[in-house]
């Protein structure tokens, strides 16, 4: 693609900004410890300064020196996902997207995780995400006209709206050779179609060639999640009632979910990753991930329910590792079983995990 991006880092900018915060340090302090000027540093929060053009040594440097000054290694490591962010962002804001390009777009050529998906929309709803969540809380009150998220101005906006829009509209012709692109640009695109009309169908083709996982099974998995996600659950419910019980499609359900939070490394090029049975990933991270989401107000309990029970016939002694997990598990379950937001498929599966929580004393 022609290198005429936009190289404000607004993401990662503001991510330095929370970690200066949560040191308790001003912007004079921090510049004073890392022996730079103050300009230096407004320019890194502001974006004006993209951390991505430091040389490999300057960036390692500075993650270290912020380490010894305290900061948390859950925020540096964030970095990186927020420079990725900026980068992906930064190729959907350019005027003049053309077709042609297409093949060479970043978002065909990387899998997004959550931390990176929702750092992109973040500039856009002012959603923090939820891994900077704790980093926002522990900051100081900001007071006077001090941006509260990184933000986009109404013209940027629309034009990533178009982009993605178009990206959508030129790939949808292009079968398995795009399907990344497509998929994730459609997710994205979720943000400005509230009604979700430009999803496909996918009640009528929940896997596409009716054989099971294929590439455009996870391009099909992630429109019905995009449904789900408009206040439509329906097709996610027969999406996962289709594909139940083939164990191609559970493996790379289970892949993608430990990915999609961070619990696969490095990141991925294509979606071909989710038929490895050798990634090594062990699922206590994504346990803990999918509890916390058995909460029948969320769009996507069902499929985190599902996701759940395949997790727990896979590796059965995951409970009984966290007790903690467990017990929290047994309070959630019993209270969405009792709510009508869930599907009868989502019931009997959080049943059987009740059951067998109590079979091992695991719920009190």
């Amino acid at each position: 693609m022609p290198d005429r991006r936009r190289r404000r880092a607004v993401i990662s900018g503001y991510v330095v900004k929370l970690i200066r915060e949560s040191l308790l340090l001003s912007q004079d302090a921090l510049a004073e410890r890392l022996a730079v000027d103050r300009g230096t540093v407004q320019g890194w929060e502001s974006g004006r300064r993209s951390l991505t053009a430091l040389s490999v040594e300057q960036s390692t440097g500075l993650r270290h020196r912020l380490a010894v000054l305290g900061a948390k290694a859950e925020l540096l490591g964030l970095l990186d996902d927020a420079a990725l962010a900026d980068y992906l962002l930064a190729s959907l804001l350019l005027p003049d997207l053309r077709r042609e390009n297409l093949p060479q777009h970043p978002v065909g050529w990387v899998v997004m995780t959550r931390s990176v998906m929702e750092m992109i929309e973040w500039p856009v709803t002012g959603r923090v995400p939820d891994p900077l969540r704790s980093a926002e809380r522990a900051g100081p009150r900001r007071r006077g006209p001090v941006a509260e998220s990184p933000s986009l101005d109404r013209p940027e906006i629309d034009i990533l709206a178009r982009n993605l829009r178009s990206m959508q509209e030129w790939s949808s012709g292009s079968g398995l050779s795009d399907v990344l692109l497509r998929r994730q640009a459609r997710f994205l695109g979720a943000l400005h179609d509230r009604s979700g009309a430009t999803e496909p169908d996918t009640r009528r083709s929940v896997v596409p060639g009716g054989s099971g996982w294929s590439l455009l099974w996870a391009e099909a998995r992630s429109a019905a999640a995009s449904k789900a996600r408009h206040g439509d659950p329906e097709p996610l419910r027969h999406f996962i009632a289709a594909t139940q019980g083939d164990d191609r499609c559970e493996l790379a359900g289970l892949n993608y979910e430990a990915y999609w939070i961070g619990e696969v490394s490095p990141r991925q090029n294509d979606d071909r990753f989710m038929m490895d049975a050798g990634l090594g990933w062990r699922g206590h991270r994504l346990l803990r991930h999918l509890v916390e989401r058995v909460d029948g107000r969320r769009h996507f309990v069902d499929l985190s329910i599902h996701t759940l029970w395949a997790l727990l016939a896979a590796r059965p002694g995951l409970l009984r590792d966290d007790p903690v997990a467990a017990r929290s598990l047994y309070r959630r379950g019993q209270i969405a079983i009792d709510s009508d937001e869930i599907s009868r498929q989502s019931r009997w599966e959080l049943e059987a995990i009740m059951y067998g929580l109590r079979i091992e004393g695991l719920a009190n």
